[in-house]
């Protein structure tokens, strides 16, 4: 594989944020929303789907997704958009975060701040031997969560109202000793950050992975 769209740890931070073109919302009923799970490298093929399920003051999601490396390092992230409305399009992306939509470009600091968007630590694990994972988190409105990414204060502000993408991260082959600070940050055993669609398949290597999108459920 080349390694020519290696990016900075803020970049590939960032870059959690971006959406794909459809098929990529959920339908929602009574406050549960079921999506499918999509490759960068492929947003038509669906492998797995998540589940998000809101109440007045939380939310609960579930994430079950199928080719992926076995025994690689997977981690599962939040990216909130709590005002959801003020994003520059139906489903928030890449225009809000990236000046000019644009990965290679300075951070969108007034899109980010307009559509409140924070980002953190969900959950972690290995692959299994058949290549598939299974990931499931909580989240409080008021959380101030774990290894925050972007944004800032509260991960979740408003349950029922904000956007989620749950977001799985490869942190490449599971390194033995490594495996729980692999799992449980976002630049655990990194050495190279690649761009998606790269998938990482080298001891090092980390790339933004698989995507889930859920809209709001209420202004």
């Amino acid at each position: 594989m080349t390694h020519n769209k290696t990016i900075s740890a803020a970049g590939a931070a960032a870059a959690l944020l971006l959406a794909a073109g459809p098929p990529a919302f959920a339908s929602v009923d009574e406050g549960v929303s079921t999506a499918g799970v999509y490759f960068w490298a492929d947003p038509e093929t669906s492998v797995g789907d998540s589940t998000l399920r809101r109440t007045d003051h939380g939310v609960v999601a579930s994430f079950a997704a199928g080719s992926i490396e076995p025994s690689s390092a997977i981690t599962l992230w939040w990216v909130v958009f709590n005002q959801p409305e003020h994003c520059s399009a139906p489903g928030c992306g890449e225009d809000d975060i990236f000046v000019g939509g644009d990965l290679a470009a300075d951070l969108n600091a007034d899109g980010i701040a307009a559509a409140d968007i924070v980002s953190g630590y969900a959950a972690g694990t290995l692959a299994a031997p058949d290549g598939t994972v299974y990931l499931s988190a909580a989240l409080a409105e008021g959380d101030l969560g774990t290894d925050l990414i972007l944004g800032e204060g509260a991960l979740l502000k408003n349950a029922p109202g904000a956007e989620i993408h749950l977001v799985a991260r490869s942190h490449g082959p599971a390194i033995g000793g490594l495996e729980d600070v692999q799992t449980t940050s976002f630049a655990g055993g990194c050495e190279t950050m690649l761009l998606p669609p790269e998938v990482p398949d080298a001891e090092g290597e980390c790339a933004n992975l698989q995507y889930s999108l859920h809209p709001a459920v209420t202004p």
